[in-house]
This record gives C-alpha cells, sequence and structure tokens, in this order.
C-alpha cells in the first residue's frame, strides 16, 4: 500500500515537472514555479529510483532546466549522472536527460564532460529523427566551442543550429541561437553581423514572451555597444535584462549566467566611466552570486570584460578594491541594481573622492542626522547595507565616524 501511494505521488510529480519542462523548451517559460514543490520534487526522484530506474531517467530529464535555472548545477549533476547509470535506458529519455547534464556542466566550467555529454545527447537525437534536439546539441557544441574560443567552428555549429529549428518551425531555439551569434560575432569583431542577428533575437524573444532568451538576447547587445562606445545604451540593455522579472532577478529565476553576465557588464560601463569604485561593487555581488552557485563564467566572457575592468582595478590600491568588492557582494541585486541605476540618472558629484551616487545619497541623509534605520527606510535598503555603504565612505573620505563625515561633507560641499 506505501508504494502504491508513493506511485501516485511520483505521477503527480512526474506530470509536473514535465509540464514545466515543455514550457520552458517551447518558450522559455520560467521554470521557478516549480520551486515551492521542491523538497517533494526529490523526494518523488528518490522514490522512482528505487521503484521505476525508467521513471526516474524521465523524472531527472524533465527536472533538469530546474537546476539550470535556480543554480542548483552540483544537485543536477549528481542526480543526471545518478540516473544515466540505470540501464537499459529509453533513447528518448537518455537523450534528453544527457541534453540537461551538458547544460548544467557546462554552467559549472566543466568543458570536458560537457561536450561527451553533448555528443551522447546529438548522437541520439539524430539516431531518433528528433530535429530540434539535434539542433538544440549543436548549440551547445558551439557554446562549448566559443568557451574554448574556438570561434570560427562555434559559428558554423551554430549556423547548422539556426538552420535546423528554422526548419522545426521553433521560434524560441531560433532566438536562443541568434543571441549566441550574436555574442560569437562580437568576439570576433564582426559588428555588422552582430547587429543584424541580436535584432531580430531581440525582436523574436520579445515577441514570443521568451524571458530567459530576451535576457541572454539583452546581455549580448549590451556587450555589442559596450565595444562601440555606446555606453548609454549598453547600460540600459543589462539593466533591462536584470529588470525583466524583478522578483525573479531577486530569487535568482532566471539563469545566474543572464545575471551574472549583465552584472559584469555594468561593471565594465562603470569602468569606461572612470567609476572604479561602482565597477567593483558591481562585480562584487556578480561573484557572491557566483561563489553561492558555483556558476563559472566561461573563458572568453572573463577575458572580454577583463579588458574594461582592468584600468579601474588599476585605479585603487588593494584595500579600496576589496572594500568596494565587499561593499558589492552585501548589495544583493536588487539594491546593486538600484545604486547602478542611480549612478546613471545622477552621475557622481566628487571625483575627489569617488563617492558613488547611492553613497552621496547615504551620506546626505546621514548628515541630516537620520539614523542607519531611518536611511534605510527612505532608500528601500536595509540598515545593514546602510552600515556596509557608510564602511565604504568613511575609507573613501578618510574619517571614523558619523560626525566627521558630515563635516567634511559640507566643507566639500558634497551634500
Amino acid at each position: 500500500e506505501e508504494d502504491e501511494i508513493q506511485m501516485r505521488m511520483l505521477d503527480y510529480f512526474l506530470a509536473l515537472a514535465e509540464v514545466a519542462d515543455a514550457a520552458v523548451t517551447r518558450t522559455g517559460w520560467d521554470i521557478a514555479a516549480l520551486e515551492t514543490d521542491l523538497d517533494n520534487l526529490r523526494t518523488a526522484l528518490n522514490w522512482a529510483l528505487r521503484l521505476q530506474p525508467e521513471a526516474a531517467l524521465q523524472f531527472a530529464g524533465a527536472l533538469g532546466f530546474l537546476w539550470y535555472f535556480q543554480g542548483y548545477y552540483q544537485e543536477g549533476i549528481r542526480w543526471l549522472e545518478a540516473v544515466l547509470a540505470v540501464t537499459p535506458k529509453s533513447p528518448v529519455l537518455e537523450a534528453r536527460a544527457r541534453s540537461r547534464l551538458a547544460a548544467v556542466l557546462m554552467e559549472v566550467g566543466n568543458r570536458t564532460q560537457a561536450r561527451r555529454a553533448a555528443e551522447l545527447s546529438l548522437t541520439l537525437y539524430q539516431a531518433i529523427g528528433d530535429r530540434a534536439g539535434e539542433a538544440l546539441q549543436l548549440n551547445a557544441a558551439g557554446l562549448i566551442d566559443a568557451m574554448e574560443s574556438a570561434l570560427n567552428r562555434a559559428a558554423e555549429e551554430f549556423e547548422i543550429s539556426l538552420r535546423l529549428f528554422q526548419e522545426a518551425g521553433h521560434a524560441a531555439g531560433v532566438a536562443l541561437v541568434l543571441a549566441n551569434l550574436g555574442w560569437v560575432s562580437v568576439l570576433r569583431r564582426d559588428r555588422r553581423r552582430a547587429a543584424a542577428t541580436l535584432e531580430e533575437s531581440l525582436a523574436l524573444a520579445r515577441t514570443g514572451g521568451d524571458r530567459g532568451y530576451l535576457g541572454w538576447a539583452l546581455v549580448n547587445q549590451g556587450r555589442l555597444d559596450l565595444e562601440m562606445g555606446r555606453l548609454d545604451r549598453a547600460r540600459d540593455s543589462f539593466i533591462e535584462a536584470l529588470e525583466l522579472d524583478a522578483v525573479a532577478v531577486a530569487q535568482l529565476s532566471v539563469p545566474p549566467r543572464i545575471v551574472v553576465s549583465a552584472l559584469q557588464g555594468l561593471a565594465a560601463v562603470a569602468a569606461t566611466e572612470h567609476d572604479a569604485i561602482g565597477a567593483a561593487q558591481v562585480l562584487g555581488t556578480a561573484e557572491a552570486i557566483c561563489d553561492a552557485t558555483g556558476f563559472v563564467a566561461w573563458p572568453a566572457e572573463q577575458a572580454f570584460h577583463q579588458r574594461y575592468l582592468a584600468a579601474a582595478r588599476a585605479q585603487l590600491s588593494d584595500a579600496e578594491w576589496s572594500t568596494a568588492l565587499e561593499t558589492g557582494r552585501a548589495l544583493g541585486i536588487r539594491e546593486t541594481l538600484a545604486d547602478a541605476q542611480a549612478r546613471h540618472n545622477s552621475p557622481p558629484k566628487s571625483p575627489k573622492y569617488g563617492l558613488s551616487a547611492r553613497e552621496l545619497e547615504v551620506l546626505r541623509l546621514v548628515a541630516e542626522g537620520l539614523t542607519d534605520a531611518a536611511v534605510g527606510s527612505r532608500l528601500f535598503i536595509s540598515p545593514r547595507t546602510v552600515s556596509q555603504h557608510l564602511r565604504s565612505i568613511y575609507n573613501k573620505l578618510g574619517v571614523h565616524s558619523r560626525l566627521a563625515a558630515t563635516r567634511l561633507a559640507v566643507e566639500q560641499h558634497l551634500v
């Protein structure tokens, strides 16, 4: 009787996972709706592995996007490897599970195993005649090659993937591959091609309401604008990528790759505008997400952003850089985004001290005599974040108290 109850629960949660997986595959739907049932899903997957191994393979494949979108990389790898170790296997279910495994492995920087999983999945999809699945794995192969800076081979694989998605009438897949072609074109310095593919990707993603794919296209559009010196447009694209769903951003319900890449892009914009402190703070927030999820930025991405961040790093001492990074780590995504928008709308008034727009706001309110709690309430941030800002302000002004900071701010006309 207990097994019968477990099987009914398994059937229910398997169906729930399949609906979510199908929606993501078709439209880029946010799979975070499964988050509320996460513990039940884990329990059901355990039952499946014990009672019905093939159902476990189906279940893990259906949950692959949950682990990818939510940044549960190591958990996803463990489950997928466990179910793939069971034999015999349905080729259809194995193809999907290996595809999801490749995606998760890429996010932790394991290129060798990701390539192997993608190749095995590609072979299976070709054997069963699934053109959309084949296209997805060719896209994965292109991403892995792009990670390793094999840009010409990556572009070829993306082109084949694009054709297959187009033939299958898979608009979301087309939008995704076009965004990747745009990114590779940016890296190859082919700006004309990058502009054309990203424009098409953005149009498709906006029409289809595909938030994840739209976010990735926006990130790569921002990178193109950054390369072309269009800093306002770059900033707008990075901010829009983070603002697609404010709640989702706060809960990391969009892929960490999009969040981290957009933050790194904002840091590069700040560095280009000679706001070294702002660049370091945004970078600190990105690093905190990487630490929390295990996400590893691809080598090509790291090299791209480092070209912009190196100058900002050189402007600050080790202590200043570390302090700014730690401030960013404590801010969180929402507050970092608000700070970036504040810097955009109200550029720093004091190049002499390097205060960001948000730090100037905090300093002004402190000078008015407000407590940390009152400042936080006024700016919609936590008292702890206010305290972090104050430590950064004290460091930049070379003071050690609110009174001294207020006196210097008035004397130097900072407020």
